[in-house]
Parts: structure tokens; C-alpha cells; sequence
């Protein structure tokens, strides 16, 4: 098995978009709404939300792969602008998530 972790690039937003709702919708689905969840998928994942983020100097994604296919991915960010008043003085991540196909295998 290999293991590796790789940034993630502009050309990669549309995995990075599939990525996200399917560990979101994992992790939350089975407590909200299907509606809200499509709602929130809308708003925190289309394209153009997900380019500005990648974009953003003070922010870091990357992709966890396992024998080359995508596992998860990992979101940093650093820096004033991505953190809420309490969290300003702390470097702060968003959090690792996973697909939960590897989950018994990791």
C-alpha cells in the first residue's frame, strides 16, 4: 500500500468539490435535512467558493492518497482573515477528512 499526501492544485477543484460532499454528507447526513445539506453544498462547495479558498495565500489543501486514489483531504489555514475573533492569536486547521471507503483499511 502507498501512502502519499499531495497539494492540491486549481485543476483539481472538481475532486476536491466530490471529496468534500461525500465525507460532509457522511459525517452530517445522517443528522440534518437533505435539503439543508444541499443547501450548505450549494454554498460551501460550488466551484467557484472552492477556487476562492484554493486560492487564498493563507490557506493549504492537500489530498491524501492511498495507491493513488484520492482517501481524503486536509485543509490549513493560517493568518487573520481565516479566523473568528477567539482563534486570532492560534494557527488553526480545518480538520482531515476522509472518505469512509478507507477508514477500515487506514
Amino acid at each position: 500500500m502507498t501512502i502519499e499526501v499531495q497539494p492540491i492544485r486549481e485543476r483539481d477543484l472538481a475532486n476536491l468539490r466530490r471529496i468534500s460532499i461525500e465525507t460532509f454528507g457522511a459525517t452530517f447526513g445522517p443528522y440534518n435535512a437533505e435539503v439543508d445539506l444541499q443547501q450548505h453544498y450549494q454554498r460551501a462547495y460550488n466551484v467557484d467558493q472552492l477556487r476562492r479558498e484554493l486560492l487564498n495565500p493563507e490557506s493549504q489543501f492537500f489530498f491524501a492518497k492511498i495507491d493513488n486514489e484520492i482517501a481524503g483531504y486536509l485543509k490549513i489555514n493560517v493568518g487573520m482573515h481565516n479566523l473568528n475573533r477567539w482563534e486570532r492569536k492560534f494557527w488553526k486547521w480545518n480538520g482531515f477528512m476522509y472518505d469512509r471507503l478507507f477508514n477500515a483499511e487506514a
